[in-house]
């Protein structure tokens, strides 16, 4: 029998022909009361069978969210994904060490970004003691040179930030399924800084005379920066009979030993004051000149070992 469709009123009635009135008899079929009975059938049966569809609609998304429940839950006890931090480097061709206040430099500098699991780079700045002096989008390394720059006392910080994007959600390494939590954000990264820092030259040695001017004090046999050793091992030699030792601003002789006679005292005395030339050819006024004599060269080398502050 092909499919009817919904089973309404006039259907039944068109089937079941019942014009006359109901008969008591229970031995009769009552035509317009079996119409009624089929209708009320009809009602009951599509009234369960719309029960059952909303219970199996429930249990099955009850049983959804239980499963969805389920897994989030046992995503909550496993490790996350190891998302990758993006990060920033900065680097130069030009070291930072044994620089001596005066020099002029071209620094080269070149930062390169490490995106890591972010979305990638968007852009780059590179500032010099906070402030930008270039800047980029995705180029990398990012380089820039930075010229005719004059080291002094104050120290030169460079640093470059890198500017990326949100990346992507990985998969839980062990459920499969993806899993935001330690997802990269939109964000940046900064490198650490680098310092360009200049230092004083001290000059100290046996010699002749006197040292009298910036040529002098360069010409003594030792020497090194004021970011040196505290300690200076002055090699007295044997041909002269004075030592000196040349001292920038703020620095001065603490203590001095033979360190070739027992460790005997040796006193270093403040003779005169200098205005001493930096590589620049700027005077430093306040450096000091120190100095120590004896009668006679000694006849075998001796080391004076000399504490400053």
């Amino acid at each position: 029998m092909p499919d009817q469709g919904p089973i309404l009123d006039s259907y039944i009635d068109s089937i079941i022909k019942a014009n006359g009135a109901s008969n008591p008899d229970p031995t009769k079929t009552q035509g317009a009361d079996l119409r009624e009975l089929i209708k009320a059938m009809r009602d009951h049966l599509e009234a369960e069978i719309s029960n059952t569809s909303t219970l199996v609609g429930l249990e099955t998304g009850a049983r959804e969210a239980g499963d969805m429940d389920l897994q989030n839950q046992i995503q909550q006890i496993l490790p996350p994904p190891a998302y990758r931090t993006p990060s920033e480097t900065l680097s130069s061709t030009q070291t930072t060490a044994g620089l001596e206040i005066g020099q002029t430099l071209s620094i080269a500098l070149s930062s390169a970004f490490n995106q890591g699991d972010s979305g990638g780079a968007v852009s780059v700045t590179l500032s010099k003691n906070g402030s930008v002096i270039a800047s980029g989008t995705t180029e990398n390394p990012f380089t820039h040179t930075d010229s005719g720059q004059t080291i002094g006392a104050a120290a030169i910080t460079y640093q470059s930030t890198r500017y990326y994007s949100q990346g992507p959600v990985l998969d839980n390494p062990i459920t499969h399924t993806p899993d935001s939590r330690g997802q990269i954000g939109s964000g940046s990264a900064a490198s650490d800084p680098l310092v360009f820092q200049g230092y004083y030259f001290i000059g100290f040695g046996a010699a002749a005379a006197q040292p009298a001017d910036t040529a002098a004090v360069r010409a003594l046999p030792q020497h090194q920066l004021s970011s040196g050793s505290k300690v200076l091992n002055l090699n007295c030699g044997t041909q002269y009979t004075s030592q000196y030792v040349v001292l920038p601003p703020g620095k001065s002789i603490i203590s001095a030993v033979d360190a070739d006679a027992g460790f005997i005292p040796v006193s270093y005395s403040q003779v005169a004051s200098l205005s001493f030339n930096d590589l620049s050819n700027t005077p430093i006024s306040g450096y000091t000149i120190w100095a120590r004599t004896q009668g006679v060269p000694y006849s075998q080398t001796h080391i004076h070992q000399i504490t400053i502050n």
